[in-house]
């Protein structure tokens, strides 16, 4: 008598159980009123443009105590490239350029005393998109006073 009333509750259990699963997966989850019970597919957020281009290729440079994570850059002449940049210091750095012909993000053209600027405290980051019409070598550097003394510098190379 007992095996039967253990095959019998084995038996109960196993139903409620698969009673409760199609239970779960027939109801919506979520707290939408139309009543679906689909998931909403998000869509692709545009990425940033200069001049209605989005980049062709992304560079990425860290900026550290005191030097960035590569002394050199390659970016392709006469297309939009961006360049991803990550301060890991602890102290804000800079990515700057003296004199600079092309096109570039408008954020990074508001300073007076620089063609291109970009600034950025500690744990922040920052896209910058840039054109450059011809190949050639562009020295970049940091600002921040004794970092371009150290050899917080660099250049991009456009090919």
């Amino acid at each position: 008598m007992t095996t039967l009333r253990r095959a019998v509750r084995t038996s109960t259990l196993s139903l409620a159980l698969l009673a409760l699963a199609f239970l779960l997966t027939a109801c919506p989850s979520g707290s939408g009123s139309d009543g679906g019970g689909s998931t909403p597919t998000p869509s692709a957020t545009p990425g940033p443009t200069l001049n209605g281009e989005t980049p062709v290729a992304t560079l990425k440079l860290d900026m550290r105590d005191i030097a960035y994570g590569a002394e050199e850059l390659r970016a392709p002449a006469g297309a939009v490239f961006a360049i991803e940049f990550r301060n890991r210091g602890v102290i804000e750095h800079d990515f700057t350029i003296d004199t600079f012909t092309g096109d570039a993000s408008a954020f990074a053209l508001t300073h007076d005393e620089y063609d291109v600027h970009v600034l950025l405290d500690r744990g922040e980051s920052a896209t910058l998109l840039l054109r450059v019409p011809q190949a050639g070598t562009i020295e970049f550097y940091c600002t921040i006073p004794g970092h371009r003394e150290v050899g917080m510098e660099g250049v991009l190379v456009v090919e």
